[in-house]
């Protein structure tokens, strides 16, 4: 819509207070102006080939989170985990660091672990809004926030490559729009409870679940290969349940990292209804993860 930020300090006090009426009115009748319901989705490629798009917002649907952006910021901070990277003042190369040192540890030891991967399908655009909302409202997400947003999300799309425009696409009923404000949160509350089942307690040192945004890490050693196979099966059969529950799409490219006890580990998934491949390494958020 060509309109930037910044043009907001050339404006009259008089058209200011008119722009903080007509948000004070969104929020209180939870409706966007008619204008705000367009979104341009730009077309990018991957490094590695495919391609991904990144929403291009309507101005008053982002200055508008922009003005909410510490009510946002406060749930975030009541509700991020602990092993939640993707929030302020944490580093998720930081966390893959910490799980690669964790897997040579335990080969320096001689102790058995697994390092499970688990990797989404195009998971902005495959998030099914029926079970993201009940996830968000469970964990007490602000609730004209979370219409406003849903409003946007479900709203109608234009793709854009380059210069060209495609048709106007009418209404979605699955996909979160990467670039909105409050997306990451979005998938902070789809996944918070998931996440947080995953934790396992071992006789050498607890197992917890990382996260960043989608991607979800977890190590599990134990000087006991039958433990450490026992522990990571059941840790895949939640997966499998909650990816289930809330439709995520879990890919067959994740990986269960590892030597015997991964291989092991992944037949016993596969054979349960989770397919997940078996790997001496894998690319763990720009680090090598390493089995043993």
């Amino acid at each position: 819509d060509d309109f930037v930020f910044r043009d907001i300090d050339l404006l009259p006090d008089e058209a200011l207070e008119d722009l903080g009426k007509i948000m004070r009115l969104s929020m209180a009748w939870t409706a966007l102006p008619s204008s705000a319901y367009l979104t341009s989705m730009s077309l990018l490629g991957k490094p590695k080939g495919g391609s991904r798009t990144v929403a291009i917002l309507p101005s008053f649907y982002r200055l508008m989170m922009r003005t909410n952006g510490t009510v946002i910021q406060q749930w975030d901070d009541e509700h991020a985990l602990v092993f939640d990277t993707a929030v302020k003042n944490s580093s998720a190369l930081q966390a893959a660091l910490k799980r690669s040192w964790i897997m040579e540890m335990a080969r320096k030891e001689k102790h058995y672990a697994v390092q499970m991967l688990w990797d989404m399908e195009k998971f902005f655009d495959s998030v099914q809004l029926g079970p993201l909302f009940d996830q968000l409202n469970t964990h007490g997400y602000q609730s004209e926030l979370l219409v406003i947003g849903a409003m946007q999300h479900r709203a109608p799309r234009v793709l854009r490559v380059g210069a060209t425009l495609s048709d106007i696409i009418p209404a979605f009923g699955c996909s979160i729009l990467a670039g909105c404000q409050q997306s990451v949160s979005f998938v902070r509350g789809l996944m918070l409870s998931f996440v947080h089942s995953l934790g396992y307690k071992l006789t050498i040192q607890p197992s917890a679940c990382y996260q960043h945004v989608d991607d979800l890490a977890q190590c599990v050693v134990d000087p006991c290969r039958r433990r450490v196979v026992k522990a990571a099966f059941e840790i895949g059969v939640k997966v499998l349940q909650w990816d289930r529950k809330l439709k995520l799409n879990i890919s067959p490219k994740s990986k269960i990292v590892g030597g015997a006890a991964a291989e092991q580990v992944a037949r016993l998934l596969t054979q349960a209804g989770l397919p997940v491949q078996a790997a001496e390494c894998a690319d763990d958020l720009g680090v090598t993860a390493n089995g043993c």
